[in-house]
């Protein structure tokens, strides 16, 4: 491996098996100018994103990227209209995570994860036909 120039974040690697140079970039901490409350609560949003990514059978990033999420610190939406304001939160993603996002910005980190929609059924439906006479 060699630099790439002093202070360079980018690395070459020579993959000799396939004769070819890949770029590798050094990942910085994207918390690191935050305060410690803020810190602690782009913590709990990735802890959010990983859990929900994985539920979801996608990438965090795909959930929200590192970005999206230090703009959602920055502006602390109180709504889901205005988390749709955030760059990068389109109306999609307001749909699908919002009330998740903006439960954890107000301190409540530990709401469970809302199923994907296909997964709802009301649990009183099940009760109501499970009791139901059947004629």
């Amino acid at each position: 491996m060699s630099r790439v120039g002093p202070g360079s974040s980018v690395e070459r690697t020579d993959d000799r098996r396939h004769g070819a140079t890949r770029r590798r970039t050094e990942r910085s901490d994207p918390a690191a100018g935050l305060g410690e409350a803020d810190r602690a609560l782009f913590c709990t949003l990735r802890e959010w994103r990983a859990k929900r990514a994985r539920q979801d059978g996608l990438p965090p990033y795909a959930i929200l990227t590192n970005r999206e999420l230090l703009d959602v610190l920055a502006k602390k939406p109180e709504s889901v209209t205005a988390l749709g304001h955030v760059a990068g939160i389109g109306p999609g993603k307001v749909e699908r995570y919002g009330k998740e996002i903006l439960a954890r910005l107000n301190g409540r980190p530990r709401d469970p994860i809302e199923p994907r929609p296909e997964e709802t059924g009301s649990p009183q439906e099940s009760e109501n036909s499970a009791s139901a006479p059947v004629s």
